[in-house]
């Protein structure tokens, strides 16, 4: 597994080559064929590559992924929706997206394809491009429900870590409290 130092990761967010996953969204960058997008999370001195990404599959956020498990398991049906060959839609203007992408010019000088994924040590699923291109509208409304219902913490004041702890306690609760009617 590649793994990064902290002063590395450190270079790359200062030249904007790194894509916080947090807040969920459509992710734009290479398919798995292209080299696809390099996921990594944090260790103890520095970041580990993870996992592997592709542009047009959508990652839900923390409290999604938590929220509507079986939702996600009746969406991400590979075998089911990649029927047909993918191909390349207009992307609705409300929805989150995760450009990955680099443009041209650092592609030519640096090598670089593509900017790296940061997932901070929270649990988000993600949904295979087939899937998403047919439930775009549907992953949309589910990260967007879930971030509303953090309406009690003040986003002025917050990080984004503050307001997915709050986030995964309140959905925590609500599940416990529904498993238990």
């Amino acid at each position: 597994m590649t793994t990064f130092t902290n002063d590395t990761m450190q270079n790359f967010a200062l030249n904007n080559l790194i894509v916080e996953s947090i807040e969920g969204g459509l992710l734009l960058g290479p398919s798995h064929d292209e080299g696809g997008i390099k996921v990594f999370a944090p260790i103890i001195g520095g970041y580990q590559h993870i996992a592997e990404f592709e542009g047009w599959e959508f990652l839900l956020n923390p409290g999604a992924s938590i929220y509507y498990p079986k939702t996600f398991h009746e969406i991400n049906n590979y075998e089911r929706d990649k029927a047909n060959p993918f191909e390349f839609y207009d992307i609705p203007s409300n929805v989150k997206i995760l450009d990955c992408r680099v443009n041209p010019t650092i592609k030519a000088t640096t090598g670089i394809t593509c900017k790296l994924l940061l997932m901070r040590g929270t649990s988000q699923k993600i949904i295979n491009k087939y899937s998403t291109k047919f439930y775009l509208g549907k992953l949309n409304d589910m990260n967007r429900g879930i971030i509303g219902v953090y309406n009690h913490v003040n986003p002025s004041q917050a990080t984004k870590i503050d307001i997915v702890n709050a986030l995964t306690t309140q959905i925590l609760e609500t599940y416990n409290t529904i498993k238990n009617i």
